[in-house]
């Protein structure tokens, strides 16, 4: 149950489904010119590392 009542879960089939959902979730964020605030949850393995590689990838952030 959310607290905010807009809670949302997605079944995505592998990490690169999941990197590229965070990478399109940046692309909207920016197209937007709004901030958006995302709290992920959830217990080990899920993807959460994944999705936030994906957001960060998506800015146009480059790993070392």
């Amino acid at each position: 149950m959310s607290i905010f009542g807009n809670e949302r879960r997605l079944f995505l089939d592998g990490e690169s489904e999941t990197e590229q959902l965070g990478q399109e979730l940046a692309r909207c964020v920016v197209a937007s010119g709004e901030g958006l605030i995302v709290f992920l949850d959830g217990d080990l393995g899920m993807g959460k590392t994944t999705l936030s590689r994906g957001v960060m990838r998506g800015l146009g952030h480059q790993a070392r």
